[in-house]
């Protein structure tokens, strides 16, 4: 196990390698506690789009990554229009890029792990790939992805090293032709959100480290409902 630390040159598989609690594993976690121990249990083989993502986030951050042939072109040409955005090419310069930082809740007492993609300054910066990055779509994403308790894991993660960043701001960019740009800062409110999702998730966790049980979903018949956002696109 990583003792508490910031480690700039940290390669990537030692990273994920490491048991501390990360935002991927809270994702996991908040689904079922059962999720997550399969998923230590016997990591799944990374998807193509996975794949095509961590490539593309080396390539644009410095990375030693091998990249897939057939992603090449794409990769350069993505890059290209990253690059040539006036606010990113800023954004993702002069900082420090997939610095680890590795610490003990204060609270729970547990190791705790991130590796934001870029820190510049007091804003922390997360790249991501996707297939739609307008307003409506990313804003799916972000509730689906949790990236709003993402953006809170990191931010407490870095304060605990007494570095003050209070900006989360993620670069979307879609993966085909022509490549668009959106750039996205999660408000204080989203932000707050995620921090109180985040407690719960941090209880959860401790609370099956301690009983050494890992349950999925609950065993009785629950009622469902159609979403609310079905309602208001019904038409009827």
């Amino acid at each position: 196990m990583i003792d508490t630390g910031i480690y700039p040159d940290l390669s990537n598989e030692d990273y994920h390698a490491d048991p501390a609690l990360g935002s991927s594993m809270m994702s996991l976690l908040k689904k079922s506690p059962a999720h997550l121990r399969a998923y230590l249990k016997h990591p799944p083989e990374p998807t193509p789009a996975m794949k095509f993502g961590a490539e593309y986030h080396n390539y644009c951050l410095g990375g030693n990554y091998e990249i897939t042939p057939k992603n090449l072109p794409i990769i350069k040409d993505m890059y290209s229009v990253l690059k040539a955005h006036p606010i990113a090419s800023k954004l993702l310069s002069g900082g420090e890029p997939e610095v680890s930082y590795f610490w003990r809740h204060r609270k729970y007492g547990f190791m705790c792990k991130c590796r934001p993609d870029y820190r510049k300054g007091n804003t922390i910066i997360d790249l991501k790939t996707t297939t739609d990055a307008s307003p409506e779509s990313f804003s799916r994403a972000i509730a689906n992805f949790g990236y709003h308790r993402q953006g809170d894991h990191y931010l407490s993660g870095v304060a605990e090293h007494g570095i003050e960043a209070e900006n989360f701001v993620i670069i979307a960019q879609e993966k085909k032709p022509p490549y668009p740009v959106a750039i996205y800062r999660l408000s204080e409110e989203d932000l707050y959100l995620g921090h109180l999702e985040n407690d719960l998730i941090y209880q959860t966790y401790t609370q099956c480290k301690a009983l050494k049980e890992w349950p999925g979903y609950p065993e009785k018949i629950q009622s469902i409902a159609l979403p609310k956002w079905y309602f208001r696109q019904a038409s009827i």
